[in-house]
């Protein structure tokens, strides 16, 4: 009986304490959460270094509209020669990668230039984004 008893404390103190700890984990990642959420727009501009900005394929080849316009705005923008950007195209059905280092922009080119893809993304699935990651090498 004492057996069962030493047990049923043991599991008993075992789930007590494993559930205010999982309480604990979700307390603190919401409050990081919108500690983010609180300032946003501001934090992406200081920590972005690099940009990749990929058009994809998935067997129908690229969102030709949404890079045309991207490439449009990019070339056109005021801050074009600042902005140190590479082609690398790398697919069969028009797949590209633009490679950028934000380096010399100030924060609110900066900013005009990720509002802008933002956009873009909202109107493409067949676009994606890598944030502070080194360019893909071009093909040999």
């Amino acid at each position: 009986m004492k057996k069962y008893l030493i047990f049923g404390i043991a599991a008993g103190m075992l789930l007590f304490f494993s559930c205010k700890n999982h309480k604990t984990e979700a307390e603190n990642t919401t409050s990081s959460n919108s500690e983010e959420k609180m300032d946003g727009s501001s934090m992406r501009t200081d920590t972005v270094k690099m940009l990749n900005v990929s058009f994809i394929s998935i067997g129908e080849g690229v969102d030709f509209q949404a890079a045309g316009n991207f490439k449009t705005y990019m070339d056109g923008a005021a801050f074009a020669e600042k902005l140190a950007m590479e082609e690398y195209r790398w697919g069969r059905e028009g797949e590209i990668d633009y490679c950028m280092d934000f380096g010399k922009l100030n924060t609110e080119e900066k900013s005009n230039v990720l509002n802008k893809i933002d956009e873009l993304m909202a109107s493409s699935k067949l676009m994606r984004l890598e944030y502070n990651m080194p360019c893909r090498n071009k093909r040999q």
